[in-house]
């Protein structure tokens, strides 16, 4: 990757963010497997990022290159931890999705029936924002009417068997966590 030409034509900010590209999904998925949002905006908020970095970009300043990877840092980067708190303020409102876990933990015959409630609403905090909405959405949960894994699949624009894996994510997820809590 090299420096783009200093001419601002359409064909050379094309050719620019191609190149840069790659190097967006790449810091896209790190920043969603860290912070636990969905690949897909975090691809989006990357690229949004890009744009916006070639608007600014002064070649006399430096690399292209360099200025695209630092505006794509910060801007995901800042998204991501804003998604994430907000997610985080969301699930500790929200002793329903606790109250369901430690539920479906006593059915589950390979986690503890014994669990205490704060172990469950920890477990139920940490569940990236994407499978704590399927939860809720799915049984019906802080007052909602349950719906049904089309409906789900539907609002989120995606779809039915991506519903069902991610509400199966998270149920594994909470099996696993509360089974390790066990153990300690």
């Amino acid at each position: 990757m090299s420096d783009s030409p200093p001419d601002k034509s359409p064909r050379a900010d094309a050719d620019a963010i191609t190149t840069c590209m790659p190097m967006a999904r790449l810091h896209a998925r790190k920043v969603s497997s860290r912070y636990g949002v969905p690949i897909d905006d975090a691809e989006s908020e990357a690229m949004l990022a890009l744009a916006r970095a070639r608007r600014t970009f002064d070649p006399a300043r430096g690399e292209w290159v360099h200025h695209a990877w630092c505006n794509i840092r910060r801007h995901v980067g800042s998204w991501a931890r804003a998604v994430s708190r907000k997610r985080t303020a969301e699930t500790a409102s929200a002793p329903s999705v606790a109250a369901h876990a430690a539920a479906r933990a006593a059915e589950a015959p390979d986690t503890a029936s014994t669990m205490d409630a704060s172990a469950v609403a920890e477990v139920a905090r940490s569940l990236p924002l994407i499978e704590a909405v399927v939860c809720r959405w799915y049984y019906g949960l802080e007052g909602h009417d349950p719906l049904s894994l089309r409906e789900i699949a539907a609002a989120l624009g995606r779809s039915h068997e991506y519903a069902r894996d991610v509400l199966a994510r998270a149920e594994d997820r909470i099996r696993k966590r509360l089974a390790r809590v066990r153990k300690n």
